[in-house]
């Protein structure tokens, strides 16, 4: 038996934004991250007010909710930077230096900790948010490009673009334990 359902879908008109690349809902307000305009714009939902913008990051990829901190964490590949913001009113908290073009960015499962690719590095950092430093590096496959964590959390699947693989770390050795070529 399938369940099926009708989304309706409303347009949002984006201020000053050319090309968003991400976008994601956390409680009742869109995030919308626009890396050609440098900048992260807020609306509230449904009814779809502007709350805010922040314009000075330096060409933003990816970024994350950081429920423990209550900050957003945005990756500047570009500048080898991680930039923090309180996720309340957009202030900035700090940018931490992350060597080897921090790009895409998950958030563990433990609340803690958040994966982030070093696409020059061909590795993985394990950051640890409340400390705001990395704690291990994972050596991975050829430009990782994409990450997800397993739902139980003991696996992380890393795409490595110039590999043609994805490497399976177990979380608990913080190595790599497989590769499936594609």
């Amino acid at each position: 038996l399938i369940n099926t359902s009708i989304l309706k879908f409303n347009e949002i008109q984006l201020p000053s934004m050319s090309n968003p690349v991400l976008v994601k809902f956390f409680d009742d307000k869109m995030y919308v991250l626009n890396s050609i305009s440098n900048d992260i714009s807020v609306f509230l939902l449904p009814s779809k007010k502007h709350l805010y913008s922040i314009k000075f990051l330096p060409n933003p990829i990816a970024f994350i909710f950081l429920q423990k901190t209550k900050q957003l964490a945005i990756t500047c590949p570009s500048t080898n930077t991680l930039v923090l913001l309180n996720d309340n009113n957009f202030s900035k908290r700090r940018d931490i230096k992350i060597e080897g073009s921090p790009e895409k960015i998950v958030s563990s499962i433990d609340g803690e900790h958040a994966y982030i690719t070093l696409r020059n590095k061909k590795s993985i950092l394990k950051f640890n948010y409340v400390l705001g430093k990395g704690i291990n590096e994972i050596p991975v496959g050829d430009t990782p490009v994409s990450l997800l964590e397993s739902p139980d959390g003991k696996y992380l699947y890393v795409a490595n673009g110039k590999s043609n693989n994805v490497s399976i770390v177990d979380l608990s050795r913080n190595k790599v334990i497989d590769t499936i070529d594609l």
